[in-house]
């Protein structure tokens, strides 16, 4: 079955992010600013903070990352796990860390506890 692309705006994103954050994250974090970028043959998102320290969860729209509505949601979930460990725990990762043991307990437990498929 051949899965339609998701066309999605950084609205969207904000929709998606504060309804997850309360059924996933108990909503402990406070909304991120969102970036749409068009990279995209590596990365389908990245977490990271701004010069002045705002959060922002970027996602690519490359057509290479097949972005369908559930990819969008997983990367998603995968980015706001680095934002809740970072931003909520106030856990620092290096970058060789950055989906070390407790990124992985925390994705492995929200895919256990919610039928998941946060990779």
């Amino acid at each position: 079955m051949k899965k339609t692309k998701y066309i999605f705006t950084k609205d969207d994103l904000k929709e998606k992010f504060e309804r997850f954050n309360k059924a996933y994250f108990h909503g402990k974090m406070k909304t991120p600013k969102f970036k749409i970028n068009s990279w995209g043959t590596c990365y389908a998102g990245s977490f990271f903070w701004d010069d002045d320290g705002t959060p922002y969860i970027s996602l690519s729209k490359s057509g290479r990352q097949k972005m369908t509505e559930e990819k969008v949601d997983r990367v998603l979930l995968h980015e706001m796990i680095h934002y809740y460990c970072e931003g909520y725990l106030g856990i620092k990762f290096w970058l060789f860390l950055t989906h070390g043991p407790l990124f992985q307990l925390i994705r492995i437990h929200l895919n256990l506890k919610y039928g998941l498929h946060i990779k």
